[in-house]
């Protein structure tokens, strides 16, 4: 490669990587405010509910499942991507249960769960294993059923947060790549 033109491709990875590293700046910055509302929220919520009733003794570790994966996928010898995805039942469960489709009734013996679509109508009883109880339980359920407004708050917060985080590492990771390719540029120099 001819020196003039590797200079201009070293010029226009160095111009890339500072624009990612803006961007990389105000997604840290958005996070960091992020994180301290949130843990912010928490210590109001544990304020008002008493020291001992927000704490890791409240819950089984055991029956903790994730609501949100995150994917890594590598294309060649490009930078990893990151994207969030939901839980498999999660999204089963979104999937099929759609705003249009579902209708609850109550019947005497127990409720039924009937899922109403343009060509077929399906009904399961709630008692066994249904569809309900794929659905993803809210973890600030286990804090009991009227918990402040401020711990609903931090886990907004929380949720909110993740995103920022997936975004941090595909820049980080765009970045390094660009760094590996402005180095393999310089040593042909």
């Amino acid at each position: 490669m001819a020196p003039e033109v590797c200079k201009k491709k070293l010029d226009s990875i160095i111009d890339e990587i500072f624009a990612h590293l803006s961007d990389l700046s105000s997604l840290r910055r958005q996070l960091d405010k992020e994180l301290r509302d949130g843990y912010l929220q928490m210590a109001k919520a544990r304020s008002n509910m008493g020291q001992k009733s927000i704490s890791s003794l409240q819950y089984d570790e055991r029956q903790i499942e994730p609501s949100i994966f995150v994917e890594v996928n590598k294309e060649g010898a490009g930078p990893h991507s990151f994207n969030i995805s939901k839980d498999a039942l999660q999204a089963d469960l979104d999937s099929t249960l759609d705003g249009t489709s579902l209708r609850k009734r109550s019947t005497k013996c127990s409720e039924v769960i009937e899922t109403v679509g343009p060509d077929f109508v399906e009904s399961e009883p709630a008692d066994g294993k249904s569809i309900a109880e794929k659905k993803a339980k809210d973890p600030l359920l286990m804090f009991g059923v009227l918990v402040p407004q401020a711990l609903r708050m931090s886990k907004s917060c929380f949720e909110r947060s993740i995103p920022v985080i997936t975004k941090i590492c595909s820049t980080q990771a765009v970045i390094v790549c660009l760094k590996n390719e402005y180095l393999a540029l310089r040593s042909q120099l």
